[in-house]
């Protein structure tokens, strides 16, 4: 075998994709990707994807999403010798546009293979790996304990209990043993809420894609630290925020719990806080 290299180039990446279509990655895509190749042996590309097909051809025009990436990082990711992740973490590769359409592209194209030396055959094709999506699964049970339990058992009731550390006196939320701030054990046993107001919050709207099943959340969605009735200071709650009343959220908003109709003694019990009127006494809402 040769071990003469022929130089790969941007040109020959983009004149083999229409070649290595992978049918199944851009089924029920239609969106035109452009590429705006930097450095030497650069240049610009649309890439139409559209009913099942692919046209690329030179320039970019009226592109959904443009990457910005320098001819070598560009070869280095089609060789497999640079991450995708990584480089776009890294500012290495840039995106401007729709970023949901651009993470459908890693999928469009088989693997792209160098041309081999004149006189030199072809390397053959490697069968391509077969990848099966599941999730390991052992059945285990764990004991929540006294006060984990207790705590969570009032939840299948609609009831929010705290317990109050022994020295500080602080109310700790969810209910464990010990204090974390004096490390004394939490002895008594108070209900509070269940409406409160929000301290702080955070609104989310790209989820990172869940490691096991490579599957991402329905955003926006809000978590928030919420000051129960009966709680001072930092003796907040930890949930989520109905999505749909993020125009209504400020710190200090008036919130009530919105509890599933069917309760297991989890913390799912409560699906979402609701934002409502400063005044409203509502005792939560079914569903």
């Amino acid at each position: 075998m040769s071990d003469i290299a022929i130089p790969v180039t941007v040109d020959d990446i983009f004149g083999t994709m229409e070649k290595r279509v992978n049918p199944d990655g851009i089924a029920g895509v239609s969106a035109r990707y452009g590429y705006e190749i930097t450095g030497e042996g650069g240049g610009t590309w649309t890439v139409a994807v559209d009913k099942g097909k692919v046209a690329v051809t030179r320039g970019l025009e009226s592109v959904n999403v443009k990457s910005i990436i320098s001819a070598s990082d560009f070869i280095a990711l089609n060789l497999g010798k640079l991450d995708g992740m990584t480089a776009f973490t890294t500012g290495r590769l840039r995106v401007e546009g729709d970023m949901a359409l651009m993470l459908k592209a890693p999928r469009f194209f088989k693997k792209y293979v160098p041309p081999a030396p004149a006189g030199v055959a072809a390397e053959a094709p490697r069968a391509e790996l077969v990848v099966l999506r599941q999730i390991l699964s052992i059945p285990q049970r764990f004991a929540t304990g006294p006060i984990m339990g207790k705590f969570l058992s009032a939840l299948k009731e609609r009831k929010i209990l705290a317990i109050r550390c022994s020295r500080c006196g602080k109310r700790l939320l969810p209910a464990r043993e010990v204090c974390a701030d004096c490390v004394a054990p939490a002895t008594d046993w108070v209900e509070v809420g269940p409406g409160g107001k929000l301290t702080m919050y955070d609104i989310t709207y790209y989820a990172s894609p869940d490691p096991l099943t490579g599957e991402s959340r329905e955003t926006p969605y809000v978590s928030a630290h919420i000051l129960l009735d009966g709680c001072e200071g930092q003796e907040t709650f930890w949930h989520e925020v109905n999505p749909d009343h993020i125009p209504r959220m400020h710190p200090g908003a008036r919130v009530w719990p919105v509890w599933n109709e069917q309760r297991r003694g989890a913390i799912t019990d409560i699906r979402h806080f609701d934002v409502v009127d400063e005044n409203d006494t509502a005792e939560g809402v079914a569903l």
